[in-house]
């Protein structure tokens, strides 16, 4: 979850585009422009020999990038991004050396053999070919887990909810299984020694089934989406290195939990094939070994421990506000839809680059520099950049109220669908709506059930069997947003942008053009607050009860409301004047009273 929803459940870029771009990082520049632009500027948004005009209104800065005329905005924002993930890299690869060494001098020491253990323990530090194989084995396992798990694994439309049905939880469990299994196979010839979990056919089993459980845990509890969880990057190897060092720290009681469960799943499992297989179960009592029991719980918190620096580190060193240029006053025609700037950002079909711009808009929105979206273009007078920004703003949060419209909708008709009335359900939404408030006295009696008659029934079993599938359903099957998480985030910014400068154009919009769209922005707020109350009564949410699923709900609400009570505030003397369609006054009274 992001900063504005809350905490993920365990903190830490999936796109065509993405594996394609270049890592090398283009150098930036910013530099001020007004409206009468050199035409060495102009030509680096794609226009040559274009005339110069009288500025209007106040000037606009723009932060713009020193880059060749043929880079679009894809490959300069994951040029950025790619940029980012190195530094990630880099501290992934410094822990997993850290971990590999810890590992490789517990695994050498035999509870049997003390003395024996320090001894072999002191001439391996001193070797050249345990340093060599140990870095050989850090480069290959960071790398492998850097690359995968970017490429294949991370990406804003993921999930934060523990569920056993994310669509990653395959190739992570794919991933992270194939790495533990590698680091097994390695570890005995790093410390060039036998490893208790290598002594009989049952502990290699019990290894095995141990590295499989904990990515399986991996796979479906991490937290691999893409969120803001930083408004600044964090300079320097060492403050990244203190900053991930004090999340692992935070979540060693997590993580010791989760240890304990995968011996629990992971005992159950070898037992079942003992029963099974009798070379299995030929050494059974070797599984309460009390040092191949202390190496397995050092290797799965060692995991657990590095999976979550994974997710740690590449969320908060990727997840930083990139910003996007404001385009220039003559740029603004359909035809340089992959000019570098903040419109075709929001308007960007890639959902990685939609967020980060409607990020950058809504911190600019809350700068001293709000007042460049008030500016007219040229030549023309025209407010194309408002009229842009509203569009997309606008455009995101009425797709949301769709679908939270569409959800009412299928609710009401599943809660309607045992009345006995049926004229509840005759194509009249406000009908059906309205029987959520009736007294219960007033509400339609249910239908009379009838079961039909059956020589032989198995409701005794399903009755016995479905509190347990439903028990086993809900441990491992958590409910998905009705809104994708990355939606839900992208209205919050376009929320709290637009309501910043609604509220900051009674001062400071000497042109008057965002009062012109103040009718249609309060109704869009209106009807999406709204649709947060309908679909909170239709499924009974509540707050103190929320599940993952329904705490975007009830954000949404309350900052759209907030929102609401700010714009109202500031142009309460105005609000009559808006000619604001009746039902929406209404409601607008209800959430500002």
């Amino acid at each position: 979850m992001d900063s504005s929803f809350g905490n993920p459940y365990h903190s830490a870029y999936g796109s065509p585009e993405y594996r394609d771009i270049s890592i090398n990082q283009l150098n930036q520049s910013s530099f001020n422009t007004s409206f009468n632009r050199s035409s060495d500027a102009r030509k680096r948004n794609g226009y040559t020999n274009t005339p110069t005009y009288p500025t209007t209104g106040p000037s606009m800065s723009t932060a713009a990038a020193t880059r060749p005329s043929s880079e679009n905005i894809v490959s300069w924002f994951f040029a950025q991004i790619l940029n980012k993930q190195w530094h990630a890299n880099k501290i992934i690869g410094l822990f997993s050396f850290l971990a590999i060494i810890a590992m490789a001098l517990i695994l050498r020491f035999t509870l049997w053999a003390p003395f024996e253990s320090i001894t072999g323990e002191l001439k391996m530090l001193l070797s050249l070919r345990f340093w060599f194989l140990v870095c050989l084995a850090t480069g290959l396992f960071s790398s492998a887990i850097s690359y995968f798990s970017v490429q294949y694994i991370f990406s804003p439309s993921n999930e934060s909810v523990a569920s056993a049905d994310r669509l990653e939880s395959k190739i992570a469990f794919c991933i992270f299984a194939g790495l533990f299994m590698g680091l097994l196979l390695a570890f005995p010839f790093v410390i060039n020694s036998t490893i208790s979990w290598n002594a009989s056919f049952t502990t290699i089993a019990f290894a095995w089934v141990a590295a499989l459980v904990t990515a399986a845990k991996i796979a479906t509890e991490n937290d691999f989406r893409l969120h803001f969880t930083n408004n600044a990057a964090t300079t320097g190897l060492k403050g990244l290195f203190h900053i991930v060092l004090a999340n692992a720290q935070h979540n060693i009681h997590d993580n010791a939990q989760r240890t304990l469960r995968v011996f629990q799943y992971s005992y159950g499992i070898v037992i079942s094939l003992c029963l099974i297989f009798p070379m299995i179960r030929d050494h059974f009592f070797h599984l309460f070994d009390p040092v191949l029991i202390a190496h397995v719980v050092v290797m799965v918190f060692t995991f657990f421990i590095l999976s979550d620096l994974v997710c740690f580190a590449v969320n908060h060193v990727t997840m930083v506000p990139i910003e996007f240029p404001l385009p220039s006053p003559y740029f603004f025609s359909n035809i340089h839809g992959n000019v570098i700037n903040l419109i075709n950002g929001m308007a960007s079909s890639n959902i990685y680059i939609k967020l980060f711009a409607f990020r950058d808009f809504s911190d600019k929105a809350k700068s001293p520099s709000k007042t460049s979206f008030f500016t007219l273009s040229q030549p023309g007078n025209h407010p194309k950049l408002w009229s842009a920004v509203l569009t997309q703003c606008l455009d995101a949060i009425n797709n949301v109220s769709q679908k939270l419209t569409k959800e009412i909708e299928t609710t009401l008709t599943k809660n309607a669908a045992t009345l006995q009335y049926s004229q509840f359900l005759n194509a009249d939404r406000s009908t059906v709506k309205a029987t959520l408030l009736k007294p219960p006295t007033l509400k339609p009696k249910m239908k009379p059930t009838k079961e039909p008659f059956e020589f032989i029934t198995f409701a005794p079993i399903k009755n016995k069997l479905k509190p347990l599938y439903d028990s086993l359903q809900k441990h491992f099957i958590s409910a998905k947003p009705i809104i994708p998480t990355v939606e839900c985030d992208i209205v919050v910014f376009a929320l709290e942008g637009l309501g910043s400068i609604v509220e900051c154009s009674l001062t400071q919009d000497r042109y008057g053009i965002v009062q012109k769209s103040l009718s249609m922005i309060l109704s869009s707020f209106v009807e999406l607050a709204s649709c947060c109350d309908q679909i909170i009564r239709a499924k009974a949410m509540r707050r103190t009860s929320a599940s993952y699923a329904d705490t975007r709900i009830f954000k949404i609400r309350d900052i759209v409301v907030n929102v609401i009570n700010d714009i109202y505030t500031a142009f309460e003397r105005h609000i009559d004047d808006l000619n604001l369609p009746a039902d929406k006054l209404v409601l607008l009274k209800e959430f500002t009273s």
